[in-house]
């Protein structure tokens, strides 16, 4: 019983956040994949060279 005291029940998926804290959320994401995209294919880049 005590197990399910701080269980998150199946509707807070469903809970929308604030949309500015979500956009922000989305954009530092989105610009995080696109440095990590830009190192990945320098890398390979540098592999390919050696």
């Amino acid at each position: 019983m005590l197990l399910n005291l701080h269980k998150k029940k199946w509707t807070d998926g469903l809970m929308m956040r604030q949309f500015d804290a979500h956009s922000k959320t989305n954009e530092q994401t989105l610009q995080e994949m696109s440095n990590l995209a830009i190192k990945y294919n320098n890398a390979l880049q540098e592999d390919g060279d050696a």
